[in-house]
């Protein structure tokens, strides 16, 4: 009798300290878990306001507060992004600063003329990924591609048109078209797409390159016209040939891309980290984003870091700058 009491007492102090294991651990669990964010997360756009990134950040910023995260889109022109993203490189890696890194800045990465390095910053998610659009003024004599080039190879230079940035994949699409027909142009380059559009309205230049989320609306108004895509033929401009279809091959069958990549500063605590790709691709999937995402033509897909990385690493890599910008 007196066995089977000691027992049972041994059985209950062994529940006992299990429980308070499990507790324990729980608890523990619990404390892993980031109490973030308990403050406002700034978005960096590297670009002027009012052009396509600056765009998809404010939507961001709106499903942020549907989600009871408040963000701010601060705007940091200058360099091909470089200003804005080396402000978000030397930022605190607390997670509370972020930027979105584009194609233009890694271009200018890969040719050298840039301190930003990749290893500094921490890809995030993918904004966007879209194609570029050749586009002149309504009041143009150009009604397609063949006849803008027929034109420039009659007129070297007297066409002047308009890049977001230089040494960059806006600039490297119509340098690559100089190439494959032969023909020159005024390159005129600005410090984002806000800029640019009213260059062509306002009649100050010719023609420009543009991504669909800029130049769609102003097609669809007739302020614009569409001569060719780099890329495949897109819904949103019914119509509008490919480069290829127009018989310029610009990169042999692989076009060249923008991408716009959400990136944090290196050295974030892995929890924050796995925080903001969870909210950030939270609100670029979700149904609002991706509406936005088909009517302005680019496309959204949620990435991993490791594609992501995979991604930035073959444009650092590529050789299509080097070749083009000698």
């Amino acid at each position: 009798m007196r066995l089977r009491k000691i027992i049972g007492m041994l059985v209950v102090i062994c529940s006992v300290a299990v429980m308070a294991g499990c507790g324990g651990g729980q608890q523990q669990q619990a404390q892993k878990k980031p109490d973030f964010p308990k403050k406002e997360i700034t978005i960096v756009v590297p670009w002027n306001a009012g052009g396509g990134i600056d765009m998809m950040a404010r939507k961001i910023q709106v499903l942020f507060k549907d989600m009871g995260i408040t963000a701010v889109v601060k705007n940091v022109p200058g360099g091909n992004g470089v200003m804005g993203i080396n402000e978000v490189m030397t930022s605190k890696p607390d997670g509370y600063t972020v930027g979105v890194q584009t194609s233009s800045t890694l271009a200018v990465m890969a040719l050298g003329k840039s301190q930003i390095k990749a290893d500094k910053l921490t890809n995030i998610a993918l904004m966007a990924d879209d194609p570029h659009v050749l586009v002149v003024s309504k009041d143009a004599p150009w009604k397609t591609l063949k006849e803008l080039i027929d034109y420039m190879k009659a007129n070297p230079n007297a066409v002047s048109l308009a890049t977001v940035g230089t040494n960059n994949v806006n600039h490297a699409v119509p340098a690559m078209m100089g190439q494959v027909t032969g023909t020159e142009f005024k390159h005129v380059p600005f410090d984002g797409a806000a800029l640019v559009i009213p260059a062509i309205l306002g009649g100050h230049v010719n023609a420009a390159i543009l991504k669909p989320s800029e130049a769609v609306q102003h097609v669809k108004e007739g302020k614009f016209r569409a001569l060719a895509i780099n890329g495949e033929r897109m819904d949103v401009l019914p119509g509008v040939p490919t480069f290829i279809e127009s018989g310029v091959d610009l990169w042999k069958g692989a076009p060249l891309k923008q991408m716009s990549i959400l990136v944090a500063p290196a050295g974030l605590d892995p929890a924050v980290r796995d925080k903001l790709i969870e909210i950030f691709n939270k609100a670029t999937q979700s149904p609002d984003y991706q509406k936005l995402a088909k009517e302005s033509g680019f496309i959204a897909d949620k990435r991993s870091p490791e594609q992501l990385d995979k991604d930035t690493n073959a444009l650092l890599k590529s050789e299509v700058f080097s070749k083009i910008f000698q």
